[in-house]
């Protein structure tokens, strides 16, 4: 049974240990650069039976290339930004440049799951909030799988 000092004592130490673990709560937050870190590779999204969208994050850098045919053609490269508020599942890629022409960044909703990448964008003024696929959505959510075997 315990005292009345003791009852006490843990009472006054309660708001102590609610503050120390919000805190510890606060720095178990995403850290951006260990998502960036996680990103670092390259991923592979079959989009039909004969084209496929890779897409390869170094460093800061990102570039999408569409290979088909045999053959594999950049779509896009730019740099990549993991918002530290949101660094579990926002991404966003500036910068960007097609053929040396600047084209939109793109506010992205991700989720990572191991060797999985779901990706979906929203353009230059709005990330999605879901990701939509099938027919009737703009845009679509894409499915990276990790190429190769080494993981960072």
């Amino acid at each position: 049974m315990i005292s009345g000092k003791s009852f006490l004592r843990v009472a006054a130490a309660l708001p102590v240990l609610l503050v120390a673990c919000c805190l510890q709560a606060e720095s178990a937050a995403p850290d951006p650069r260990a998502t960036a870190e996680r990103l670092r590779g390259s991923w592979r999204a079959e989009i039909s039976e004969s084209q496929a969208l890779l897409l390869k994050f170094e460093r800061e850098s990102v570039a999408m290339t569409v290979e088909a045919a045999g053959s594999a053609t950049t779509v896009w490269m730019g740099k990549f930004v993991i918002p530290a508020e949101h660094a579990d599942c926002h991404m966003d890629w500036v910068q960007l440049k097609r053929g040396g022409r600047a084209i939109p960044d793109n506010q992205c909703l991700f989720r990572l799951a191991g060797d999985t990448l779901l990706v979906i964008g929203g353009g230059p003024t709005k990330r999605p909030t879901h990701f939509f696929s099938g027919p009737g959505s703009e845009p679509k959510a894409l499915i990276f799988m990790r190429e190769g075997s080494a993981k960072p």
